[in-house]
């Protein structure tokens, strides 16, 4: 199910979408029947759920997100939630940066040995972040391993997030991250309007 903050997101853009696709199609916004269809065929489309209370809400949202930006031809939005898995990876990433856990030039380090040699994260494709992101979670086990006092049980630190369906910082399209070389790119607001439709 997704959540209320991400409702605000969705429910206008679903409208946005509607509209252009009745333009396209020559229909009225106000048939509720062909509505109906149309709305139960793209989350059919994009997730395989008949209701968005069947959605999870990461990678179902970001799906959901992407394909009625694309009706609605907000290619911006529409990219943008198409790398909803890579902009998650960053955020934890760029995080463990921020909090001190590893600086900067380590992780590019690790990218570089993987054979990624970049000077940013920003356009590493998931599973290559995904990657990094595993090679960040050793080197906090082996950190905690090798700090652990004498006698005390042995607690592996690693980053508070792992990134999956369920443990990713929820949000999705909503989300941001730090800026820096670990994350380049840019991204624009928009306001939200809302105006419920029926689900």
């Amino acid at each position: 199910m997704i959540t209320p903050r991400q409702q605000a997101i969705y429910r206008p853009l679903v409208k946005r979408a509607w509209l252009a696709h009745c333009a396209g199609a020559g229909l009225s916004p106000e048939a509720d029947a062909a509505y109906e269809t149309w709305y139960r065929q793209q989350l059919m489309g994009a997730c395989g759920i008949y209701t968005t209370k069947q959605a999870n809400p990461t990678k179902d949202f970001d799906r959901l997100i992407a394909r009625f930006a694309e009706i609605a031809g907000d290619a911006d939005l529409a990219m943008r939630a198409a790398e909803g898995d890579e902009r998650r990876l960053r955020h934890l990433i760029a995080s463990e940066v921020k909090r001190g856990a590893v600086t900067e030039a380590y992780v590019l380090g690790i990218a570089r040995n993987m054979g990624f040699p970049r000077d940013s994260l920003a356009d590493l494709p998931a599973e290559h972040l995904w990657r990094v992101w595993n090679a960040l979670l050793r080197h906090n086990r082996r950190h905690a391993s090798n700090h652990a006092a004498p006698g005390r049980a042995r607690s592996p630190s690693a980053p508070s997030q792992v990134p999956s369906s369920e443990g990713c910082p929820q949000g999705g399209v909503g989300s941001s991250a730090p800026r820096s070389a670990l994350n380049t790119k840019r991204s624009s607001s928009r306001p939200r309007v809302s105006m419920p439709m029926p689900f």
